[in-house]
C-alpha cells in the first residue's frame, strides 16, 4: 500500500470529526507526495545521466588514444559508439536539468565535447596522415633500393676510371636511405630532435651522391636513373619531415585532448555533482518541513480527536519521518565522498522507491569512479609500456648504429688508403682487400637479419619444406663454422642417433637456426672450450602429429646466462649479461629469428645456463608420420613465358659468321625448331619467299647486302611482310632497327637465354600491350622501362579518374593496378572496370604497397588476376605478367 493511500485513509477518517481539518490534512499530504515523488523522479536520473556523459567521455578518449598507438579501426568504432551514449545522456540530462547552474554546466560540458570530437577527427586525421606518408616514405626507400641495386649498380663499369667511386656511391647511398628511413621510425617512439637532424645530415649526403655522378662521365641510362633517384629522394626526404612534423602535431593534439577531458571531470565533478547534491538535499529539507507541518496540524488538532490525532502522529512519525531524516543523513554522507552507504528501503511505498534509486545512484557513482581509477590505471600501463618501448628502440638504435659505423669505418678506411696511397704493396693490397670483404660480409649479416625477422613477423617468408635428413642438416651448419672454431682453439662434437627419422621443414631455415646458435656459442666461448651438438628422438606431450619430436641441443662451456634472463633472451633487441670486449655484440635478432623459424613448424626453444660454466640451447621439431605424403609446392617456372610448340616452326638465322650460325643453330634444334641458314641479306630474302619462316633472325654487318637493307625488303614483300624479326647486331642500333619494322633487337655479344627468351615471345604473337596505373611517376617510369626492355608496350597513367579514359582510347591486355590512388582509390578503379562488359575481361594485377587488413581477399575477390607486393619486388611482379599475358591467345 503506498503512502498516498495510507494518509488518505488515515485524515479521511478524521473528515468525520472536522471538514476544515480534513481539507488541511489533505493538502499538507499531497505536498509531502509531491516533494518526495519528484525527488525520486528527476535527482537521481539526473545524476546518472551525468555519470553517463562522463563515462561515454572517457571511453571515447581511450579510443582516440589507442587508435594512435595501433590504427586499429575498432577503436574508431567505439569512438563513434561513445558519442552517440554522450549524446543520449546529454540530451537526458538537458530535459532533467532545472537550474540555470544545471543547463549552463551541461551546455559547456556539450561544447567543450564537441571540441573534443573536433581533435579526435584531427587525431584520426594526423594519425592516418603519418601511416600513409610513412608507407609512400617506405615505398620510396624500396624504389630508390630497387633502382640503385638493380639498375645503376648494373650499369656502372667497374674497370672504368671512375667505376669504384660510383659504386661506393651507390652503397653509401643505398646506407644513407636505411639511415634516414630508421630516423623518421625511430622520431614515431621518441620525438628527439636529433632524429631530424639526422634526416638533415642524409638529405646532405646525398648531395654528394649527385656530385659524384655529375662530376663524371654519364651514360644516358645511367644520367636518367641519377635523375629518377633525385625526384624519388626529394619526395621521400618530404614524406620524412611530414611524418616528423605529424608526430608533433599528434602529440600536441593528444596534450589538448587531455587538457578538455580534464575541464569535463573537473565540470563534472566540481559543479554537475554539488548542485545535484545540494538539490536533493534541499528536496529533503522541503519534504521534512511539510513533514513538519503536518505534524503541528496533527498536534493542533488532538484537541477534537485526541485518540485518533495520537494515532496519526505515531503513523506519521513512524512512517514518514523517522524514513526521510534517515535518507536525509544518507544523502549527507553520499555527499562527504562515503561512496559505499546504502539507504534502508524500510517501506514499499515512494519514499522506499526513493531509497531504491538513491541506492542505484550511489551505485552508479562508485561504479563511475572505478571506471575512472581502471582508466588511469590502464593509462598508466600504456604509458609504462610505450617508456619500455622507447627504452628498446634506443638500446637496439645504439646497437645498430655502431654495428653500422664500425665494418663501414673499416671499409671506408682500407678504400681510402687503397685509393690514395701510392707504394702500396700487393700483400698490402690483399690485406686491405680481405678487410673490405669480411666487413662487408659483416654488414650484409646485419641487414639480413633485420629484413628476414620482418618477413618472419609480416607471414612473408618463403618455405620451401621436404623430407630433410636431420643428420645432413647439423653436419653443415658444423661445416660452415668449423673454421671459426679451430681459429678459436675450441673443439666441436656432434652426436645424432642414426636411426632418427626424416623431419618435414626448409633445410635453409633449420640451418640458419643452428648457425646462428653455433655462433653465439662460438662468440662467448673461451679458447680451449668444448661445444657439442646432441640430435636425437624425444616425445613432447601437445605437439603436432604423435608427439614425437627430434630433439637438438647445443651447449658450450662458455660465460653463461643469469637465470633471470633466460625467459627474455628470445625476445627482440634484448641483449644480456657482458660481452667480451673482442666480440661484437650485435643487435639482438639472431635468437628472435631462430624462435620464429621454431614457431613455424610447432617445435619450442628455450635455454639452460648457468654464469660461468655455460649455456645449453634446446629446440625440437615434429616428426610427422605423413609429412612425405604432402605435396611439394610446384617449382617455379623459370621462363618468362612458356614456350610454344616448336614442332614445324621454322626459323631463319641471317649471319656472316659460320660460328654463330652453329651456335644457334644448335641451340634452336635441340628446342625442336627447323633451321635454315643464310650468310648475307640477299640470301635471306631469297630464303624467306620461299620458305616463309615463322621468325627471322637477322645479323646488321653482312656483305652483298647487310641486314638493315634486307629488313627493309622483306618488309615491303606483301608475301613476308608478316613474318616477325629479331635484328642481332654488335651495332648499337635499336631506334633504327625498330624503325625500319624489326620486331625486337638483342646486342651482341648475347646470352643464348636472351636470345631464346625473344624467340619464346615472338613466336607466341604479337606484343601485349600493359597500362601501368600508379601515382607515384617515378616507380611508373621504372616498371615501363623494364617493361618496354621485356618486349611489351607499356603505357602509364598516374590519376584514379583517367583510367577507364585510358582503356577506352587503347585498350590494353593487362592493367597493374596500385591500391593507393589520389582522387579514387584502387578498389574503387577495380569495381568499375569488372563492372564494365567492354573491360571485364582485362586481367588485372594489384600492386600493393603496405597489406592492409583483407587487402588480398577483397581484391581477389572484387576479380583481380593476381595481388602483389611491393615488398616482393619488381621480379615477382614481372613474373606474374608474363604469366597472365603469355595464356592469352596471339594477336
Amino acid at each position: 500500500m503506498n503512502l498516498h493511500i495510507k494518509l488518505g485513509l488515515l485524515f479521511g477518517s478524521l473528515t468525520l470529526l472536522l471538514i476544515v481539518s480534513a481539507a488541511l490534512s489533505y493538502v499538507l499530504v499531497k505536498r509531502i507526495d509531491s516533494d518526495v515523488q519528484n525527488l525520486g523522479r528527476v535527482v537521481a536520473p539526473l545524476k546518472e545521466a551525468a555519470l553517463e556523459m562522463q563515462i561515454s567521455i572517457g571511453e571515447g578518449t581511450k579510443a582516440i588514444i589507442q587508435y594512435s598507438i595501433d590504427q586499429d579501426e575498432r577503436h574508431i568504432r567505439r569512438f563513434i559508439e561513445t558519442k552517440i551514449e554522450f549524446a543520449r545522456a546529454l540530451e537526458e540530462f538537458t530535459r532533467l536539468a532545472e537550474t540555470d547552474e544545471e543547463r549552463d554546466a551541461g551546455l559547456r560540458i556539450g561544447q567543450i565535447h564537441d571540441g573534443l570530437g573536433q581533435l579526435s577527427d584531427n587525431i584520426i586525421g594526423v594519425t592516418n596522415d603519418i601511416h600513409s606518408s610513412l608507407t609512400r616514405l617506405s615505398n620510396d626507400v624500396v624504389n630508390i633500393e630497387v633502382i640503385l641495386n638493380e639498375q645503376l649498380e648494373v650499369l656502372i663499369d667497374r674497370n672504368a676510371p671512375d667505376g669504384l667511386t660510383k659504386l661506393e656511391a651507390v652503397l653509401n647511398m643505398d646506407i644513407r636511405l636505411d639511415e634516414a628511413f630508421l630516423s623518421v621510425q625511430s622520431y614515431l617512439a621518441s620525438p628527439d630532435p636529433r632524429f631530424r637532424l639526422s634526416l638533415r645530415e642524409e638529405e646532405e649526403e646525398f648531395k654528394e651522391f649527385e656530385a659524384v655522378f655529375r662530376s663524371s662521365q654519364l651514360s644516358l641510362n645511367e644520367e636518367i636513373l641519377v635523375g629518377v633517384i633525385d625526384g624519388v629522394f626529394v619526395d621521400a626526404m618530404a614524406m620524412g619531415n611530414r611524418v616528423m612534423d605529424r608526430v608533433d602535431a599528434q602529440r600536441n593534439l593528444l596534450v589538448r585532448l587531455a587538457d578538455d577531458l580534464e575541464k569535463i571531470d573537473r565540470i563534472v565533478n566540481e559543479e554537475v555533482h554539488p548542485l545535484i547534491l545540494a538539490e536533493t538535499v534541499e528536496a529533503l529539507d522541503s519534504a521534512e518541513a511539510s513533514v513538519d507541518v503536518a505534524t503541528l496540524s496533527v498536534f493542533i488538532l488532538i484537541a477534537l480527536g485526541a485518540v485518533v490525532g495520537v494515532a496519526a502522529a505515531a503513523i506519521v512519525a513512524r512512517q514518514i519521518v523517522n524514513p526521510i531524516v534517515r535518507l536525509t543523513n544518507v544523502a549527507i554522507e553520499l555527499g562527504q565522498g562515503n561512496l559505499g552507504v546504502r539507504a534502508n528501503a524500510e517501506t514499499g511505498d515512494e519514499i522506499g522507491t526513493l531509497a531504491d534509486s538513491f541506492n542505484q545512484m550511489a551505485a552508479a557513482r562508485e561504479q563511475a569512479e572505478d571506471q575512472r581509477v581502471a582508466l588511469i590505471s590502464e593509462l598508466e600501463d600504456k604509458n609504462a609500456e610505450l617508456a619500455q618501448l622507447d627504452e628498446l628502440k634506443d638500446n637496439f638504435l645504439s646497437s645498430v648504429s655502431h654495428e653500422l659505423r664500425t665494418p663501414l669505418t673499416a671499409i671506408k678506411g682500407s678504400a681510402e688508403i687503397l685509393l690514395e696511397e701510392e707504394g702500396v704493396t700487393e700483400e698490402t693490397r690483399k690485406q686491405f682487400l680481405t678487410i673490405i670483404n669480411s666487413e662487408s660480409d659483416r654488414l650484409t649479416r646485419l641487414i639480413n637479419d633485420v629484413l628476414d625477422l620482418a618477413r618472419y613477423e609480416a607471414g612473408q617468408e618463403r618455405w620451401y619444406d621436404e623430407p630433410n635428413s636431420i643428420g645432413d642438416i647439423v653436419e653443415s651448419a658444423v661445416a660452415g663454422i668449423r673454421a671459426l672454431a679451430i681459429q678459436n682453439n675450441l673443439d666441436v662434437s656432434v652426436s645424432v642417433d642414426s636411426d632418427l627419422l626424416d623431419v618435414w621443414c626448409d633445410p635453409d631455415k633449420i640451418n640458419q637456426v643452428l648457425t646462428n646458435l653455433l655462433s653465439n656459442a662460438i662468440k662467448f666461448t673461451p679458447e680451449n672450450g668444448k661445444i657439442q651438438i646432441y640430435a636425437k628422438e624425444s616425445f613432447t606431450a601437445g605437439s603436432a602429429g604423435d608427439g614425437r619430436v627430434v630433439e637438438i641441443r647445443v651447449s658450450d662451456t662458455g660465460i653463461g646466462i643469469a637465470t633471470e634472463d633466460l625467459e627474455e633472451i628470445f625476445k627482440k633487441f634484448k641483449q644480456f649479461g657482458d660481452t667480451p670486449p673482442d666480440v661484437h655484440r650485435g643487435t639482438g635478432l639472431g635468437l628472435p629469428i631462430c624462435k620464429e623459424i621454431v614457431d613455424h613448424y610447432g617445435g619450442r626453444i628455450w635455454a639452460e645456463s648457468q654464469l660461468g660454466k655455460g649455456s645449453v640451447f634446446i629446440f625440437t621439431l615434429p616428426i610427422d608420420q605423413i609429412s612425405s605424403a604432402v605435396e611439394s609446392p610446384p617449382a617455379e617456372d623459370t621462363a618468362s613465358s612458356p614456350a610454344p610448340s616448336n614442332q614445324h616452326k621454322t626459323i631463319l638465322v641471317v649471319d656472316d659468321e659460320a660460328n654463330v650460325r652453329r651456335l644457334l643453330h644448335h641451340e634452336l634444334t635441340d628446342r625442336g625448331y627447323f633451321v635454315l641458314e643464310a650468310s648475307n641479306g640477299r640470301t635471306a630474302i631469297d630464303l624467306a619467299r620461299e620458305h616463309h619462316p615463322d621468325l627471322i633472325m637477322m645479323d646488321v654487318l653482312m656483305p652483298i647486302m647487310d641486314g638493315y637493307d634486307a629488313t627493309i625488303a622483306i618488309r615491303g614483300d606483301q608475301e613476308t611482310k608478316d613474318i616477325p624479326i629479331l635484328v642481332i647486331s654488335i651495332v648499337e642500333g635499336r631506334e633504327r632497327g625498330i624503325e625500319i619494322g624489326a620486331n625486337e633487337f638483342v646486342s651482341k655479344p648475347f646470352s643464348v637465354d636472351q636470345v631464346l627468351e625473344c624467340v619464346s615471345r615472338l613466336l607466341v604473337g604479337e606484343a601485349k600491350k600493359v597500362l601501368v596505373v600508379i601515382d607515384d611517376k617515378a616507380l611508373a617510369e621504372t616498371i615501363r622501362l623494364q617493361l618496354e626492355q621485356k618486349g611489351f608496350i607499356p603505357s602509364a597513367v598516374h590519376r584514379g579518374n583517367d583510367v577507364l579514359d585510358a582503356i577506352v582510347l587503347e585498350p590494353p591486355d593487362l592493367i597493374v593496378l596500385d591500391l593507393i590512388m589520389p582522387e579514387v582509390d584502387g578498389f574503387d578503379i577495380l569495381t568499375e572496370i569488372k563492372r564494365r562488359p567492354e573491360t571485364t575481361d582485362i586481367p588485372v594485377i594489384v600492386l600493393s604497397g603496405v597489406e592492409i587488413d583483407g587487402a588480398k581477399v577483397r581484391a581477389l575477390s572484387l576479380g583481380a588476376a593476381e595481388f602483389v607486393s611491393k615488398a616482393e619486388g619488381l621480379a615477382r611482379l614481372h613474373e606474374e605478367i608474363e604469366s597472365i599475358l603469355s595464356q592469352q591467345p596471339a594477336n
